[in-house]
């Protein structure tokens, strides 16, 4: 149940900055970027559809990403060249 809770607020967490630079931006934000890297805890609990779905709520539209493998830890998906490759990405657009 704490991991559950831990991924949840770090879910949440990551909204943070992105809903923050919207809100200083003078223009909508056409949808706000989540990456869910997690293992059978996030996708049997549905986080990224609950997420979705409390976006879609507050007429926010978001785009979902997510790298879940059953049972793994967060030092084994440091090993998926997958996540580097998505990890790259954000970073190019966090510079823009």
């Amino acid at each position: 149940m704490k991991k559950i809770m831990w991924l949840m607020l770090v879910a949440l967490l990551s909204l943070l900055p992105s809903v923050a630079d919207a809100k200083k931006q003078a223009e909508p934000v056409d949808s706000v970027r989540i990456l869910f890297i997690g293992n059978s805890f996030t996708y049997h609990n549905k986080m990224p559809q609950m997420v979705d779905s409390i976006a879609t709520s507050q007429k926010r539209a978001v785009s979902i990403t997510t790298v879940v493998k059953g049972g793994q830890r967060l030092s084994g998906h440091l090993e998926n060249p997958k996540l580097h490759e998505l990890l790259k990405k954000v970073t190019m657009f966090a510079s823009d």
